[in-house]
């Protein structure tokens, strides 16, 4: 350290000063737990000679603590031209880390992983380890606590379909935080390289979705988010904030509602024109109250803006890329009906939030409204309702034939 430091030997007197006193602090409840009495450092005379010695041999040999002369050892069948003290030495000084030690320093690494990036210590390792002294110490988890954080660790947590344990929704954070970094490169590249501003924007939509999918998902799995890791990048900004950009578009749209253009913002919208499996299955909130309450928790933390009107039911885009729409729904609707714009928010949260930009694309309209309508008589099928098929089918040839 002193050769690597360039130090003169007053100033790595010091350093140890300084790691003596961090360590004998730091380390204040074990000492109380062994000798019933906190002694400070600079009153534990016994302390100090101990520490001054080990200065005093650190100018010498810091490795050989026993300062024993050693003998010469085979190493698994080949012969290794090692100086007897050092080898000696090195055993001793395992076989007194082992004795002060709940596992030995050879099982912390072959049982614990340490010095290994996955293992205790390594990168995504929380804990540090102490002496234990048997009968003295007092432990900070019982076995009991353990096997119940354990238990809790591994029952899965359903999102999206998908089931995750805590560890391997720790996992999905970090492949998300990656490919956001990711994406946020991609979209200064695309700006440095002059690309085409609408595909500028159309990245920067998918690169706000990420984050919006980042911060339910972690809602959902109970995880703190860490966006540090996304930004550790150091690009800066790439999407625009998100609040305060919610906020305006959510003016935009109430100031538009008041203008005599409103019939041409209200045509821009997902909507369904009839609602026929209301026959068959009555109000969604009276026959599938469960299914709708996890379908307005999901709307909400996507921040989503569920609207109740009469005669009318859709999902709209918002106006600006980035941001999550409005959903229209009338009171009574059928469960169906919940399931069909339940589809378009879902396909706008897939592809980043396009907002209006959305509707320049027919071939993705039509192909929208295909798919939520089938989802419609794929239920009517099951329910071996025929007539409500017919029915369904002709609203979905009337919807894709605007797009045509």
């Amino acid at each position: 350290m002193k050769d690597t430091l360039n130090a003169s030997y007053l100033e790595m007197f010091e350093l140890y000063d300084k790691v003596i006193d961090w360590e004998y602090v730091r380390n204040k409840d074990i000492y109380e737990q062994i000798n019933a009495e906190y002694i400070p450092f600079e009153e534990n005379k016994h302390l100090i000679q101990v520490t001054s010695a080990i200065k005093k041999q650190s100018l010498e040999d810091l490795e050989n603590i026993t300062r024993s002369l050693g003998f010469y050892l085979d190493y698994g069948g080949r012969k290794v031209l090692t100086p007897l003290s050092q080898v000696y030495s090195r055993y001793l000084d395992n076989a007194c880390m082992d004795i002060v030690t709940v596992w030995s320093q050879q099982q912390l690494y072959d049982v614990c992983g340490l010095g290994t990036v996955t293992g205790l210590c390594g990168a995504n390792c929380y804990h540090p380890y102490f002496p234990f002294v048997p009968g003295v110490s007092v432990r900070t988890y019982t076995d009991d606590w353990l096997d119940e954080q354990n238990r809790k660790e591994s029952e899965p947590t359903e999102f999206r379909g998908k089931e995750y344990t805590l560890y391997e929704a720790k996992q999905r954070q970090r492949q998300m935080e990656t490919a956001m970094r990711a994406q946020r490169e991609k979209v200064q590249l695309l700006q440095k390289g002059g690309a085409d501003p609408q595909e500028v924007m159309l990245q920067k939509a998918k690169y706000q979705g990420q984050l919006n999918e980042y911060a339910v998902f972690s809602r959902k799995m109970g995880l703190k988010e860490e966006r540090e890791r996304i930004y550790i990048d150091g690009r800066g900004r790439v999407a625009p904030n998100t609040l305060m950009h919610y906020r305006e578009d959510r003016k935009a749209n109430k100031h538009i509602a008041n203008t005599s253009n409103f019939g041409i913002i209200k045509s821009r919208r997902f909507n369904t024109k009839d609602d026929p499996m209301r026959e068959v299955m009555g109000d969604a909130e009276v026959s599938n109250p469960k299914e709708i309450a996890e379908m307005k928790k999901e709307l909400r933390e996507a921040g989503v803006e569920l609207i109740r009107r009469r005669n009318v039911m859709g999902y709209s885009p918002a106006l600006s890329p980035g941001l999550p729409g409005q959903f229209y729904i009338e009171d009574g609707a059928s469960y169906s009906a919940w399931l069909h714009e339940f589809k378009h928010f879902s396909d706008d949260r897939d592809d980043g939030y396009l907002g209006f930009r959305v509707f320049e694309d027919n071939e993705k309209c039509k192909q929208r409204e295909i798919d939520a309508y089938q989802i419609e008589i794929g239920l009517a099928k099951r329910l071996k309702r025929s007539d409500m098929v017919k029915r369904l089918e002709s609203l979905r040839n009337e919807e894709v034939k605007k797009y045509e």
